[in-house]
């Protein structure tokens, strides 16, 4: 094995919560009351893709950069009022730093909020590499912002683990030809045994690098 590549919502850090709030605040704005299958449904996604698609084209470009300038800059206020980590990864970190295995955060969010996250739990010279939103032309489930994190890293894609939540994510590693172990944080275990999931877990307590390289774990 090479390289693990984390998401960052709900994979480092419990952050569904912050993100519901923000998007329903901005959808309740529209008409719109927004239901958590529904903003489950979106996880993995880019937010200028889940805004075109959503109002049917309804905004330009540009627009749509100025419509998710207000739904972020109400994500630090929110996230600012509690950092939670998902368990164990905290140790995980610390248990592959060890090992000397890399890692980088590939991330459909933007990079303001990435690094604040990083920074928040202490993380932000722990990653090999950091990608975000504006650092690839295509989200999740296109393959891009894996490949473009392990090219980052220097490490072969076939060795490479991608820990992720959502199932568009899991869809991007495998197409990216990764193994992907699948946290169970945001969508149902048969969703993501069915996008491909190599892996299913609830946290990482106990995870241990020997657990992904044995193929019975």
């Amino acid at each position: 094995m090479t390289a693990i590549l984390f998401d960052m919502d709900g994979v480092i850090v419990d952050s569904n919560p912050h993100h519901l709030r923000a998007w329903t605040e901005y959808m309740d704005g529209h008409g719109f009351e927004l239901t958590w299958p529904q903003f489950r449904a979106w996880a993995g996604r880019r937010g200028g893709e889940i805004l075109h698609e959503h109002f049917n084209g309804r905004f330009s470009a540009d627009e749509i950069v100025s419509e998710l300038g207000r739904i972020d800059e109400r994500y630090p206020t929110l996230i600012s009022e509690k950092v939670v980590p998902i368990p164990g990864v905290l140790a995980f970190l610390d248990h592959l730093a060890k090992r000397g295995v890399p890692v980088a955060v590939a991330s459909s969010g933007p990079r303001i909020n990435v690094e604040l996250i990083l920074d928040k739990l202490g993380l932000s010279r722990r990653f090999g590499a950091v990608i975000t939103s504006g650092d690839v032309t295509k989200g999740k489930p296109d393959p891009e912002i894996f490949l473009t994190a392990a090219a980052r890293l220097g490490a072969d894609p076939a060795e490479c683990w991608v820990i992720e939540d959502a199932t568009t994510g899991v869809r991007a590693a495998k197409a990216a030809q990764m193994r992907c172990l699948a946290l169970t944080t945001t969508c149902d275990p048969a969703e993501l045994l069915a996008s491909g999931a190599d892996r299913l877990r609830a946290d990482f307590v106990g995870l241990t690098l020997d657990d992904l390289e044995t193929t019975d774990a």
